[in-house]
């Protein structure tokens, strides 16, 4: 019996757990350059044609969790969280296809109209029905109100499942520039429902202390948005394609 194969064995053993845990844990970070944009309400309210930001990783036991944050001008920033899976082909060269599922996080500019009640833009036969010291109680109330509104407003939270592909070059064996595109879809959950109802209560409860001025509550309804649909297009597309240079260990 040749005396080396117990000595190939013993190097071949010892080195099998290691590959095995390159294979099993594997972290990334990169810096990214992107743009981003959607459908539906996200088009209306999103405007991000670029932005840069971090990407963190980690993948263990073929599963990858993600999380992004980005900023874009003016004042508006995107943080996401994921879950998934993807499958590489090539080596200096990559191709990663993937799919991910998580929620994307929308922060907006802030509002350039102020929150309160005007009441000089309210008809005079208003103003004289529901009185001067009803008036200001509600616009006390309908500040914080508005508020409250305008800054759900300004954070629209997406459930959202989308696919990506990426392609990298390997610069150095843990260093890779890539490019990279993802098309999704996405529910946004707007916290703008529950301060419409608030102020659609508000109205309905100085009405019922004074039905005489029925039909002026209604036009200070129409005035301080309390009439106002909730009903937004909240699902639709979401994309976006970038460049990166990323870290992998």
């Amino acid at each position: 019996m040749d005396r080396h194969l117990p000595l190939a064995a013993l190097a071949v053993i010892m080195t099998c757990p290691a590959a095995a845990r390159a294979d099993l844990l594997t972290f990334s970070a990169a810096g990214k350059v992107l743009t981003t944009g959607g459908t539906g309400y996200l088009a209306d309210a999103w405007d991000g044609p670029l932005g840069y930001g971090v990407e963190a990783g980690i993948e263990v036991l073929g599963i990858d969790a993600l999380g992004e944050a980005y900023m874009f001008a003016p004042d508006q920033y995107q943080f996401s969280g994921h879950l998934g899976f993807d499958v590489d082909f090539g080596e200096t060269v990559r191709v990663t296809p993937g799919l991910l599922a998580g929620a994307i996080v929308y922060y907006l500019p802030e509002p350039t109209n102020p929150s309160g009640l005007d009441v000089d833009t309210l008809p005079a036969d208003v103003k004289a029905q529901i009185g001067a010291a009803t008036l200001a109680k509600i616009d006390e109330k309908y500040r914080e109100l508005a508020q409250d509104e305008e800054m759900a407003n300004r954070t629209l939270t997406a459930l959202n499942t989308r696919a990506r592909l990426t392609i990298e070059y390997a610069l150095l064996p843990v260093l890779f520039l890539g490019a990279e595109a993802d098309v999704g879809l996405h529910y946004l959950l707007s916290g703008s429902d529950a301060t419409t109802k608030a102020k659609r209560d508000l109205i309905a409860s100085q009405k019922a202390q004074n039905p005489a001025a029925s039909e002026a509550y209604d036009a200070l309804g129409e005035a301080i948005g309390a009439n106002a649909s909730t009903d937004v297009d909240r699902a639709g597309l979401n994309y976006s394609a970038g460049l990166f240079l990323k870290v992998e260990l």
